[in-house]
């Protein structure tokens, strides 16, 4: 009796772990399909049966992005940031949302500027390949006021590692210079 409980039991856990994953796998596949809402809603419900869940606060974060809800992004990515600040892509996705955040709302958003570098710096200082943090250096060195610390001298230098990483993500860097002469 105890051995069918306990096959019972092992059954049934598989059961519910098959279920979420098929669950976490259609929303991926709708996100995928840029079905942000739809997969929102399911993600939403993983994370309400598992807070722990990182992978749906990820993915949360980036549907928020998505829809350019840009607070709540950071709502879902800054606890990945705090629980594994040696994962490049949360600090980047962190800085994106903040930074996103800042650009709408400028009030608010010049006392976020030390908070964005830092994160984008972190996601660069982490991977030395991460051509999109790098890339994203160069758009806020670019596009902060002098006084802010924008600097086109800074703006260059990540420019140059992009070319070092990426010759068409190096060209589109340069272009963002160039464009601003």
């Amino acid at each position: 009796m105890k051995k069918n409980v306990f096959i019972f039991i092992y059954f049934l856990t598989i059961s519910l772990s098959v279920f979420a994953q098929s669950e976490e796998d259609r929303a991926i596949k709708l996100y995928e399909q840029k079905s942000f809402k739809d997969s929102q809603l399911i993600f939403q419900k993983i994370l309400k049966e598992d807070p722990e869940n990182e992978r749906a606060q990820e993915y949360l974060g980036s549907i928020c992005f998505d829809l350019m809800e840009y607070q709540k992004s950071a709502s879902y990515v800054k606890p990945l940031v705090e629980k594994h600040p040696n994962i490049a892509r949360f600090h980047f996705k962190y800085a994106g949302a903040i930074g996103m955040y800042a650009k709408n709302n400028k009030m608010k958003g010049v006392f976020l500027i030390d908070d964005i570098k830092k994160h984008f710096h972190k996601a660069v200082d982490l991977d030395a390949k991460f051509v999109d943090a790098r890339l994203a250096l160069v758009h806020l060195y670019m596009e902060l006021p002098g006084v802010l610390g924008g600097s086109k001298e800074k703006a260059l230098f990540y420019a140059k590692e992009v070319q070092l990483l990426d010759k068409q993500a190096g060209v589109e860097a340069m272009q963002l210079i160039t464009a601003a002469n």
